[in-house]
């Protein structure tokens, strides 16, 4: 099919603005597939991307792979191309039209976000349920503290001590080679225009006066965060706070939303437009279907994203750290990486890495001044009666004369959380911390935190814990007859005093103790299960008791 540009001119030195980056580029086509050297050839002529940053692959499928041919026929030949060109030269990696999107082992992953991390610097293991750590570059924000890491660039990031060699991966692609291409034409146009022109519309769904930043409520605060924030940058935005998804978004420059499984046709884009939908497959199929990706690529978006299967909320590019970056000045390539926890996992990116659409970023942000914050210190869960966390209050200019005072508050009114009720930015200072301890509990429950000086609120959450975390077994069947082994493990590391907790099996062919002592300075103990013959199968549930915590698991007998 032939290429198609939403607009065509000579490319001048004023159209460059990620020139100095283009030589950090490599560009990947699959030789297959002629539509995919068209895209990766405009795209180097419109960049002016070294000749030397191309690295062809040579894959029968345009589409999923399995995670063998994933690494003979992709992984080596990319490996091979960096270490031609060098490696901690690149970073960033744009895949083109007919490059295959997907790795099919077990679940769906994005086989860009294993390109992401291709060196295995990240992890080598595969996930059958989510990554169990963040990637090196990732900043973890708390929106509704309204608290942020400094932005670092990916360039700088590389040059700090025993950064990990990864790589922001990118796509040009969707439902045809011409939109593919045009992805890099109105990226350019709004360059030239000084960034994307329009408003923002910012689609939650949750009451937030009682939702804290955690589980769903993650998802609504990063959108209302994302929301502020261009507000504060001189943009208008349009917030639907309602159930039902937003309708009729004209003059779309910015969208942040959730929730559904296709696309809803309510958005006239603008040239330079950033916006993605939080929801599971959002880029099931890059090139078709009713999922967001594609129709969003197809009705005129100039950046998104997406997942290709079930990434839970927490995989998904997060709008309040990537909408500030980028008014800080970013390019979208470091934008939407520094805010996405995972890789090896689902994520997709569609658009041009370099795409910087507000160069020197947009005030009050691009000063990189301070703003006024509640941080607690991750993770925001301790147990109660044996862990406490460090929260810190910062101000965006110094503390006045005699210092600035702070009442505490909270919902449940100090019966879960624990904590000063007052605390005092010191005279000349911008920030204080105190500590955070919890009652108690028999099971975990979110406390919203309020800090309150004169006019200035901020807030924030935190969960408090039960002490008991799970009971495990050796086996979940055995014969009758047959012993086995059994764990209780604890939610913290107690101290120096034992923890006893009571036994229980609701069937007499289970034979166990009465309680087990957890030792001091440990966070779980093993005990012996004994078993007595059985007729037929028999379910026996174990539970575990302590402090009015109970964990239970079920042991089958066989005869």
């Amino acid at each position: 099919m032939a290429l198609r540009s939403l607009v065509v001119f000579a490319c001048t030195a004023a159209c460059l603005l990620g020139a100095n980056l283009s030589d950090r580029v490599l560009v990947v086509h699959n030789q297959f597939v002629p539509a995919s050297v068209a895209v990766a050839d405009y795209y180097v002529a419109k960049r002016q991307i070294p000749a030397t940053n191309r690295c062809a692959i040579y894959s029968t499928s345009e589409t999923f792979v399995s995670l063998g041919d994933y690494e003979s026929t992709i992984r080596g030949p990319l490996q091979s191309c960096l270490n031609s060109v060098g490696p901690s030269k690149i970073l960033y990696i744009v895949m083109t039209y007919g490059v295959p999107y997907g790795i099919s082992d077990k679940r769906r992953f994005a086989l860009d976000s294993f390109v992401a991390d291709i060196w295995d610097r990240y992890t080598s293991q595969i996930f059958s349920t989510t990554p169990y750590t963040t990637h090196a570059y990732y900043a973890d924000s708390q929106a509704e503290g309204g608290y942020y890491l400094p932005f670092v660039s990916l360039a700088s990031h590389r040059n700090t001590p025993n950064a990990a060699l990864t790589y922001s991966v990118w796509r040009l692609d969707g439902p045809n080679p011409g939109l593919a291409s045009g992805l890099v034409d109105k990226a350019i146009t709004a360059e030239l225009s000084g960034g994307p022109i329009g408003q923002g519309c910012f689609d939650w769904r949750l009451g937030l006066a009682n939702y804290p930043d955690l589980g769903a409520g993650s998802g609504d605060w990063d959108i209302y965060r994302a929301s502020g924030l261009l507000r504060e940058a001189g943009f208008r935005t349009l917030e639907d706070s309602e159930e039902a998804e937003i309708t009729n978004c004209p003059n779309a420059a910015f969208y942040a939303g959730w929730y559904s499984l296709a696309y809803t046709d309510a958005f006239a884009w603008n040239i330079g437009a950033i916006g993605w939908h939080l929801d599971s497959a959002s880029a099931y199929n890059p090139r078709g279907g009713g999922s967001w990706a594609p129709n969003a690529i197809s009705k005129g978006v100039t950046i998104t994203t997406g997942a290709v299967d079930e990434p839970y909320l927490e995989g998904m590019v997060r709008p309040n750290g990537a909408f500030r970056n980028l008014l800080e000045g970013a390019n979208v390539g470091d934008a939407f990486l520094r805010n996405t926890r995972w890789l090896k996992w689902e994520i997709l990116y569609f658009g041009d890495p370099l795409y910087t659409p507000f160069p020197g970023g947009r005030e009050p942000f691009k000063s990189g001044a301070a703003t006024d914050s509640f941080f607690i210190s991750t993770p925001r869960t301790i147990v109660g009666g044996y862990q406490q966390a460090t929260a810190t209050i910062n101000l965006a200019a110094p503390a006045p004369s005699g210092g600035k005072a702070f009442l505490i508050s909270s919902y449940y009114t100090g019966t879960v959380a624990t904590y000063p009720l007052v605390v005092t930015v010191p005279q000349g200072q911008t920030k204080t911390t105190f500590s955070i301890g919890g009652t108690m509990r028999a099971y975990s429950i979110t406390d919203l935190l309020s800090v309150t000086s004169g006019g200035l609120r901020l807030r924030n959450s935190i969960t408090v814990a039960p002490l008991l975390s799970s009971l495990l077994l050796s086996t979940g069947t055995v014969r009758g007859g047959q012993g086995l082994s059994a764990m209780v493990s604890l939610n913290a590391r107690i101290g120096s005093s034992p923890v006893p907790v009571i036994l229980r099996a609701d069937n007499p062919a289970v034979l166990i103790p009465m309680s087990v002592t957890i030792p001091a300075n440990s966070s779980g103990a093993l005990f012996f299960v004994g078993t007595s013959r059985v007729g037929s199968k028999t379910d026996v549930t174990i539970t575990a008791t302590h402090a009015g915590t109970k964990a239970s698991i079920v042991l089958t007998l066989i005869p």
